[in-house]
């Protein structure tokens, strides 16, 4: 995929603008519009103490709050079966062991990773189901073909969007999320948890919480000051104006993480020696890919951190077609041991 570096580079320098001309409205006097952009102005502000103690405030209060999302305080840990099937994933991809075990492994809504812990949307009952249609090939049925059923008939009634979705379709979506299992889920469930153990490995997880307390710590800095003395709130009750000017950037600012998702795509296809997986991540892509869309996921998409579907099945196809011919090459060469 090409990734647009100009317009990633706009949207970075439009998200500080706007926040920086946001807290020179609200928090610096401006005699004229040329003001705004004045750099004493800046300098002024940052030199009152009650600026610095917001500014660390912000910054160190974004840092408490995702370490305790990631500790197990605010998380459910994963069951005995999907914590062993996690670590033997990462040891068949050639993790070293000390690597693996200062991985927390929890139970989540999809795969996410943040530092130190990896989040997994399939519990030990699903994980068995899962096991037992990969050995057995065989298609859904039970729980998962119900579930499959009457997601599909909610989803097809309530949205326009969803009315020509294939099975298919949407059993790619739904195992994705841990809500059913198929005969592809083993080898994808496999594929996405060396994805984000290549998150955490390429410190993904510390740049992005770095770049988030940044800007939330901005944010504060300019705000919360203007806030108090125009409300008289104390500075607790304008918390959430920041908050939300930090959310409106971040998610401006997500296609910057895009070589990221890249790298972590790229860790899949470098370590996996089964070509089955590399096949089924490009076969969910290629399925994520047909959906269609509504206008507010649309708006998502074109600001969504990954890649697009289609690009990411095509890397994945791409690497597996690699994969196969390199073993085909590597088994041709092996020495041919003649029978007695």
């Amino acid at each position: 995929m090409v990734i647009n570096l100009k317009r990633n580079r706009f949207l970075l320098l439009a998200s500080v603008a706007i926040l920086l001309a946001a807290g020179s409205f609200l928090n610096i006097e401006c005699a004229t519009l040329r003001d705004l952009f004045t750099l004493q102005r800046h300098i002024d502000h940052w030199r009152s103490p009650a600026t610095i103690r917001v500014a660390v405030a912000g910054f160190a209060s974004t840092w408490v709050w995702n370490i305790l999302r990631s500790s197990k305080i605010m998380n459910k840990s994963a069951g005995h079966e999907t914590v062993a099937f996690v670590r033997e994933v990462l040891k068949d991809a050639g993790y070293e062991q000390n690597q693996i075990d200062k991985i927390k492994i929890f139970e989540g809504g999809q795969f996410v990773s943040r530092i130190g812990a990896i989040y997994v949307p399939f519990n030990d009952e699903l994980l068995l189901r899962a096991r037992h249609y990969y050995e057995t090939k065989e298609e859904i049925k039970g729980p998962d073909l119900s579930l499959l059923e009457r997601v599909g008939t909610i989803l097809r009634e309530r949205y326009k969007h969803w009315k020509d979705t294939t099975d298919e379709e949407l059993s790619a979506v739904l195992q994705v999320v841990g809500t059913i299992a198929t005969k592809d889920s083993i080898p994808l469930w496999r594929g996405f948890i060396i994805h984000e153990m290549g998150h955490i490995q390429h410190h993904h997880c510390f740049k992005h919480l770095l770049f988030a307390s940044t800007i939330h710590s901005l944010s504060c800095a300019y705000c919360i000051p203007f806030l108090s003395r125009l409300t008289g709130w104390k500075s607790l009750m304008t918390i959430p104006i920041p908050a939300v000017i930090s959310y409106t950037a971040n998610f401006l600012t997500q296609p910057l993480r895009r070589p990221q998702e890249k790298q972590a795509d790229a860790e899949v296809a470098g370590r996996v020696r089964d070509v089955e997986i590399l096949e089924a991540m490009a076969k969910c892509f290629e399925l994520y890919a047909r959906l269609k869309r509504s206008r507010i996921e649309k708006v998502k998409l074109f600001f969504d951190e990954h890649p697009k579907d289609i690009d990411r099945s095509r890397f994945f196809g791409e690497a597996a077609e690699r994969l196969r011919e390199k073993q085909s090459s590597t088994e041709y060469a092996l020495p041919q041991h003649s029978g007695s």
